[in-house]
């Protein structure tokens, strides 16, 4: 299937979601979640092809560091997603736990980076 199919059946969704939540407001969540999954996995799976070439492209050129790059962007999109499922279900406190979870997550992935970026500051100011 093509985009706009998938916006289009993302658009009949939720007018389903809609009107399940006018009269059955308990369903409502579940299938707001499973769609949240869905889209996820269909935007994963379209960015897969491209993500591969990226990091196929730049890998003589990065030292692995667009990997890391990529994870991070996954992980904010995760975080993002979920963060989002929270709020729909009234759940601010947690959707910003969540979002301060990716936060540090995406740093503690980062630390390679900051170390080579500070030992190559070092290796610099030392001239």
């Amino acid at each position: 299937m093509d985009f706009v199919t998938y916006c289009a059946l993302t658009i009949v969704f939720v007018l389903l979601l809609l009107l399940v939540r006018s009269v059955k407001g308990e369903f409502a969540l579940p299938l707001s979640v499973c769609l949240s999954v869905m889209l996820a996995g269909v935007a994963l799976a379209a960015a897969t092809p491209l993500i591969e070439y990226i990091n196929n492209l730049a890998k003589p050129y990065t030292g692995g560091y667009l990997s890391l790059m990529l994870k991070a962007v996954g992980i904010s999109l995760v975080t993002s997603t979920s963060a989002d499922i929270c709020r729909d279900s009234g759940e601010n406190a947690i959707a910003s736990k969540v979002e301060l979870l990716g936060k540090c997550e995406i740093l503690a992935l980062s630390l390679p980076l900051i170390t080579a970026m500070a030992e190559l500051i070092a290796k610099v100011l030392e001239l």
